[in-house]
C-alpha cells in the first residue's frame, strides 16, 4: 500500500500550521520576545522559508513531478477536472503498457472552446484549495513578505514558480 497522498496531506497541515504561527508574530511583535535573541533575528527570513516548504511539499506527489511514473503507474494523483475534459479513457488509475505508451499525454487545461485554462492566484489561502491556487498565493506571499535589501525571496519566488510552469506545461512533459 502507498501512502504518498495521505502523508501529503498531513505534512501539508503541520506546515500550514507552522504559516500560522509565523503570521501571529506579525501581528503582535511582542510574542517576538518570548523567543531566544538569535531567533528574533531571524524570525522573518525563517517564516519565508516556512512558506516556500510548504509550497514544495503542495507541488509533490502530483502534476508537478517531473517523474515518468506519473503517467502510467497507478498511484498517480488523480483530477476529476482533467480526466472529465480528457475522457476517462485517456486517464486509468491503474498501470497498464498502454498507458505508459500513449501517444497523447494530458497536459494543459482547455475549456469547452479549446482555449487554455490557467490557474489564478486567490486573494485569500485556504486548505481547500487546490494545488495549483496554493501554490500560486504562497509565492505571492512570499514576494510580498521579502524585507532582503537583494529581494532574494523574491527571486527565489519567482524562479520556482517558473519551474514549476514548466514541469507542468513545458515540452520536457511532452518528451516523457
Amino acid at each position: 500500500m502507498r501512502s504518498e497522498r495521505h502523508d501529503k496531506k498531513i505534512a501539508i497541515s503541520h506546515l500550514e500550521k507552522a504559516r500560522d504561527l509565523y503570521a501571529k508574530f506579525d501581528a503582535n511583535r511582542d510574542l517576538l520576545k518570548s523567543l531566544p535573541e538569535e531567533q528574533q533575528k531571524n524570525w522573518h527570513n525563517e517564516r519565508i522559508e516556512c512558506i516556500f516548504d510548504l509550497a514544495s511539499t503542495v507541488s509533490r506527489w502530483g502534476i508537478y513531478e517531473n517523474n515518468y511514473a506519473y503517467w502510467h503507474r497507478f498511484w498517480a494523483e488523480r483530477d476529476d477536472f482533467m480526466a472529465d475534459t480528457a475522457g476517462e479513457e485517456d486517464f486509468d488509475e491503474y498501470y497498464s503498457d498502454w498507458q505508459w505508451r500513449r501517444k497523447r499525454p494530458i497536459g494543459l487545461r482547455l475549456d469547452n472552446n479549446g482555449k487554455p485554462i490557467f490557474a489564478t492566484a486567490p486573494k485569500k489561502y485556504g486548505s481547500g484549495l487546490q494545488d495549483d491556487q496554493k501554490l500560486l498565493f504562497l509565492l505571492a506571499e512570499a514576494r510580498e513578505l521579502d524585507t532582503t535589501d537583494t529581494k532574494r525571496y523574491t527571486g527565489l519566488s519567482w524562479y520556482r514558480q517558473a519551474m514549476l510552469s514548466r514541469a507542468r506545461l513545458g515540452m520536457d512533459r511532452l518528451n516523457q
